[in-house]
């Protein structure tokens, strides 16, 4: 690892990040968790477990938040939960439930929070605690990973170079107020808002490859590894990052043959991972057995489309090369 971040600080291995959407590969991780212990049904409508989500009234399933089909839009509404002093986690459960779908499930892909944080209540009703202990019990301790959600990490992570602009000395949260701040790291979106090495990065894709043995059963693993779309177009609209077929997993995005996109095409369709909007990668290929982080603390577009790939190919041929 190289480079500073936006105040000038030097990179290193233990650099705590802010990893953004990668995120939603640990609340991911806690529902198939689930799934594995048969608490929770993948195809059940979630009014099984949110009977007073809006949504739940639709049919909507687990599997359709965890591949993004479910037609929910792409973020809370901000009049829903209101970004500023006072906004926390609970705040953010109530509005994603309150949220209606745009479309009808299966028709496109849409890339959505308001799922991801569907998904993150359900692990609580289930699990019985807030969502922040359920993923250190679910995923986090399992899997030795040090990040944090939801509160302030053991040493000053790194800032992240034009996400927003910088607060001045004492200002009050804002809209301004972004994932290199205090505020954003203390409400725990469990679409966004951990913060974590590259290893711990590393950790939670490599839990989608089968290491460690046993964390998930081969059954869920292989059913998390398929692609769940089957050629339904769409994306990230709200990034201008759309695909004709848009290939998703259970929680992990596939490359599936996306052109415009941050894996390169040497690591196959078959290679999966996720992106983060602060200008993180972590990515698998079952190919090459290889498994790969990149941060790079500076807002992920447009550069990633061009960087993103490079370093992956060559992680790939050195791989190849032993």
């Amino acid at each position: 690892m190289s480079g500073t971040d936006e105040t000038g600080r030097v990179l290193t291995a233990d650099a705590l990040m802010p990893i953004a959407s990668i995120t939603k590969l640990a609340t991911a991780l806690a529902i198939l968790r689930l799934v594995d212990t048969g608490e929770v049904d993948l195809d059940a409508a979630i009014g099984r477990w949110i009977p007073d989500a809006v949504a739940g009234t639709r049919d909507l399933t687990a599997r359709h938040c965890l591949t993004h089909i479910g037609g929910l839009p792409a973020d809370v509404d901000g009049a829903r939960a209101p970004y500023g002093p006072g906004l926390d986690w609970p705040m953010l459960a109530a509005a994603c439930a309150a949220t209606p779908p745009i479309q009808a499930a299966g028709v496109s892909v849409i890339y959505s929070n308001v799922g991801i944080g569907v998904l993150a209540t359900i692990v609580e009703r289930v699990h019985g605690t807030s969502f922040l202990a359920a993923a250190r019990t679910l995923v986090f301790t399992p899997l030795g990973i040090g990040g944090t959600l939801g509160r302030e990490p053991p040493q000053p992570p790194v800032r992240v170079a034009g996400v927003v602009p910088p607060l001045e000395p004492g200002e009050e949260p804002s809209p301004r107020e972004s994932i290199s701040y205090r505020f954003w790291r203390g409400v725990g979106f469990p679409w966004g808002g951990m913060v974590a090495t590259a290893e711990d990065a590393l950790r939670l894709v490599a839990a989608f490859a089968g290491r460690p043995s046993g964390f998930l059963s081969d059954r869920t693993r292989a059913e998390a590894t398929r692609d769940q779309t089957l050629g339904l177009g769409g994306g990230m609209p709200v990034f201008q990052l759309t695909w004709p077929a848009c290939a998703w997993g259970l929680g992990a995005e596939f490359q599936g043959g996306k052109v415009r996109h941050w894996a390169p095409r040497e690591a196959g369709p078959d290679s999966f991972g996720h992106v983060g909007a602060t200008g993180t990668i972590a990515w698998h290929a079952p190919q090459f057995d290889t498994t790969w982080a990149m941060f790079a603390p500076r807002f992920f577009l447009p550069w990633i489309t061009d960087i993103g790939p490079r370093v992956g190919a060559a992680v790939l041929r050195d791989a190849a090369r032993g």
